[in-house]
């Protein structure tokens, strides 16, 4: 079997996933811009060399990142969220511990003015041919489906983990996920505490990742379905 490669899209179960890896393969490379991890743009040929080897990766590179580096052969899988939920958490993780916001708390409509990529469709750019920097397209939500159809890419659903991520036989999840969050934040905005203009912004901002969430979510109703008993 080839390598499996976990497309880790900020604040998406990510964190507790690589935790539910580590005891399931024998051995994991992990991408990450932050110590003790390291890029895989970073790694000179002898570490690439040994990265390819690892049974699974994860980390926060994109898909296209992920393919440049190694190729065509693997099994490429991603967690999406719904959209409005993964703004939130990103807004409560960035207050708690990015040290611009950590003391000087934003509101929700500033933050999201100035927030960038990931509070906007990051989701698909992280699936996406162009990588985070290009802002996606309707075309690009296509061209992701197709690789979700064609069986190039799986998604798995963060609201239905366990069941979504099935196929894979991550040996133990259910017991290992019972353990709780990873990486919570102390900052504890939800949706409850927002304002109808504060959500309606979130959804602009994020057309894409909903048109994409959506028909992931029906692609994975459907097949519920389908193994239901009459």
């Amino acid at each position: 079997m080839g390598q499996d490669v976990y497309i880790h899209i900020p604040k998406t179960a990510g964190t507790k996933l690589r935790h539910v890896l580590m005891a399931s393969y024998r051995s994991v490379g992990c991408s990450y811009g932050t110590a003790p991890f390291r890029r895989i743009a970073s790694l000179g040929p002898r570490d690439l060399a040994r990265f390819r080897r690892h049974p699974a990766v994860i980390g926060h590179e994109s898909h296209a990142t992920f393919r440049r580096y190694l190729g065509e052969g693997a099994r490429y899988i991603a967690v999406l969220r719904n959209p409005v939920d993964r703004v939130i958490s990103y807004y409560n993780h960035a207050q708690s511990h990015f040290p611009a916001y950590r003391d000087r708390k934003l509101s929700l409509l500033r933050f999201l003015e100035i927030g960038g990529p990931e509070t906007a469709n990051l989701q698909t750019r992280y699936l996406s041919d162009h990588g985070l920097d290009e802002a996606p397209g309707v075309e690009d939500v296509a061209q992701i489906l197709s690789r979700i159809d064609a069986g190039r890419l799986m998604i798995g659903l963060q609201e239905h983990l366990e069941e979504s991520l099935a196929p894979l036989g991550l040996a133990g999840w259910m017991a290992r996920s019972a353990a709780g969050r990873l990486n919570a934040s102390s900052f504890g905005f939800t949706r409850a505490s927002l304002t109808e203009a504060e959500i309606a912004a979130i959804r602009t901002r994020n057309a894409l990742d909903f048109r994409l969430y959506a028909a992931c979510l029906e692609r994975f109703r459907a097949t519920r379905s389908e193994v239901m008993p009459a």
